[in-house]
């Protein structure tokens, strides 16, 4: 793969109006969770450790099933609400997928009702981080 990947945080500070960027170096050579941060941070990495110690923790599975687990978890209690989820494969831009939560179909934090068809160019994911694929109504 020739892509290397690259993340900045971006944080602003309204006492001086300003706003700082900082690179974060990533590994690009396994799937991850290239930045444990915010209020769900500690629970996010209590669930990081269990996993861990499984044959499949640098896997994409692995890292997306680490934050679930922490999400449903409801132990951060300003955290909440379905993933918003964006996928960087290894060809083409990052893209938005579809997540089934809790028996509901969500893109990007919004909730879809069944009732509406899908279009076809959505990848979707099962609560386990299983390939779906397109759906319809």
């Amino acid at each position: 793969m020739q892509s290397k990947f690259h993340l900045w945080r971006l944080q602003y500070y309204a006492s001086t109006n300003k706003i700082y960027s900082t690179k974060i170096e990533i590994d690009s050579e396994t799937s991850c969770l290239a930045l444990i941060d915010g209020s769900g941070a500690s629970v996010i990495r209590q669930f990081k450790s269990r996993r861990d110690e499984d044959k499949e923790a640098s896997t994409s599975r692995a890292a997306v099933l680490t934050f679930y687990d922490a999400l449903s978890s409801g132990q951060d209690l300003a955290t909440g609400g379905a993933p918003q989820m964006v996928g960087i494969w290894r060809k083409g831009p990052a893209r938005r997928f579809g997540v089934i939560w809790k028996g509901d179909r969500y893109v990007a934090g919004l909730k879809i009702p069944n009732n509406i068809s899908q279009s076809s160019h959505i990848h979707w994911f099962d609560d386990k981080f299983k390939s779906l694929g397109p759906l319809s109504a």
